[in-house]
């Protein structure tokens, strides 16, 4: 769905972060829209992202929040380090809400046209440090993120990162999600069968793969 973002003018910002088409609209169609920006409005657009999110009424309704992280998903690489400093903030459930939706459209990276392999590879090692410090599980987070790198990430990085986690990461957390993510991979036929087997038999003790 396109959005019409090419035509943005700076006071047309705040009025299309509250589109109720943006949540609907697909994550690399947006970034094919905010690519052709300009410098200033696409910083411009990030700022505001950011300024919706503290809103907190407002980023509480599903629709706001998934419109405004699927934006921030399309305007990488540049909204890189908001997006990493949202995904660790802690000790606040409204945090944690935020993340298992980033963790919902991060992996769409993969589908940018042309690929972008250095954010990609960016945001695979941010995921892996999120389940290695993450503290709680509240809001599903850090299984949204395991479940991104089992499931929603194509090839072998992702398993390969749940693998690192489980391996050794000392954080009870986020090595409980990421075993999970890999249980999960193994019933789907992800993973090697013998490698499977060990998962599934509930072996927490994970070698490499």
């Amino acid at each position: 769905m396109n959005t019409m973002l090419p035509l943005l003018r700076p006071d047309d910002i705040g009025a299309t972060l509250r589109q109720d088409t943006l949540s609907d609209s697909d994550t690399a169609t947006l970034h094919n829209d905010v690519a052709s920006l300009p410098g200033d409005t696409a910083r411009d657009l990030i700022t505001a992202c950011d300024a919706s999110l503290h809103d907190r009424a407002w980023g509480r309704v599903d629709r706001n929040r998934i419109g405004v992280v699927k934006l921030l998903v399309a305007l990488l690489p540049g909204s890189y380090p908001l997006v990493r400093e949202w995904m660790f903030r802690t000790d606040d459930p409204y945090f944690y809400e935020l993340q298992f939706t980033f963790c919902c459209f991060l992996s769409d990276i993969l589908l940018f046209t042309p690929p972008d392999a250095a954010t990609a590879d960016a945001v695979l090692r941010m995921a892996t440090e999120y389940l290695d410090r993450v503290p709680s599980d509240e809001a599903y987070n850090a299984f949204m993120a395991a479940d991104m790198l089992g499931d929603h990430w194509t090839g072998d990085a992702g398993i390969e990162a749940l693998v690192e986690v489980a391996q050794h990461s000392r954080n009870p957390v986020g090595r409980k999600a990421a075993l999970g993510a890999l249980e999960d991979a193994a019933r789907r036929g992800k993973l090697p069968p013998h490698y499977s087997a060990m998962v599934l038999n509930g072996n927490d003790q994970i070698p490499p793969i």
